[in-house]
């Protein structure tokens, strides 16, 4: 039997990149999944057709649903949508995530800042909230870090502050829902080959992390997604408000 059979999930941004992967082991193991998204149609339609796909393939369901996460009655329409076509939450996975190109602090504009945090902290903040009022006894919340918090970017002075208060929640959660059985942890990717990543890292530096990582590789979107399955397994109801990294080794 499959260690996610019968499960319930909500992955936000979970129709590409290290979204689309967990999106895909979840149904693997037997989960059925609703992938929210913020991409074009034209890209949704394609996504989920291919998703769809999969999901027959694994015999479960998968919804999709169109939402803007930095908006908390988007977030609230998310959470109902998902009781209503697939039933009570089991597992959330916080993945939507916002970027900008690198540039300097003092080149920061309002806009970049509520952009940015309005998805990575205020998005996931709320949704969180609503696991905690939601979401069946003994579930599992995985927050999407980054490696960038320990290891921080030049010119991501949005982007890596957002993700360590990310961090500091799953520990806060995981202190407030942990009599409910209710594990949270954040699993932090490296470098991984992702839309988000390409259109933000230059070349030069994505070879530089292959050069510098003990694997001699950069990360796929599958590679992070099975350490967030496994956090949402049976086997690591002992594991509870932690960080782990998912970056082969590198230092980057």
């Amino acid at each position: 039997m499959r260690e996610l059979e019968g499960k319930i999930a909500i992955v936000t941004g979970g129709i590409r990149g290290i979204g689309r992967g967990i999106t895909e082991e979840l149904m693997q193991e037997g989960a059925s999944v609703l992938a929210a998204y913020f991409e074009a149609e034209e890209e949704a339609v394609l996504a989920m057709k291919e998703l769809r796909q999969k999901a027959e393939e694994y015999q479960v369901r998968i919804e999709g649903l169109h939402v803007d996460i930095s908006k908390v009655a988007e977030i609230e329409r998310l959470f109902d949508y998902c009781e209503k076509e697939l039933g009570k939450l089991d597992i959330f996975i916080a993945n939507a995530g916002a970027n900008i190109p690198r540039k300097p602090i003092f080149e920061h504009s309002e806009a970049d800042f509520d952009r940015v945090c309005g998805v990575n902290f205020k998005g996931t903040y709320f949704c969180v909230k609503e696991c905690g009022l939601r979401m069946n006894d003994n579930g599992r919340i995985v927050l999407i870090s980054s490696s960038s918090v320990p290891y921080p970017v030049d010119g991501h002075s949005v982007y890596s502050p957002t993700k360590a208060a990310v961090e500091m929640l799953a520990h806060d959660a995981a202190l407030e829902y942990g009599v409910r059985g209710i594990t949270v942890n954040s699993v932090a990717p490296g470098v991984t080959l992702t839309h988000m990543a390409k259109d933000v890292l230059s070349p030069e530096f994505i070879q530089e992390v292959k050069e510098g990582t003990p694997l001699k590789k950069v990360g796929l979107p599958k590679d992070v997604a099975q350490a967030v399955v496994l956090l949402c397994s049976p086997k690591a109801e002992w594991i509870n408000g932690q960080r782990i990294t998912a970056n082969g080794g590198s230092h980057f």
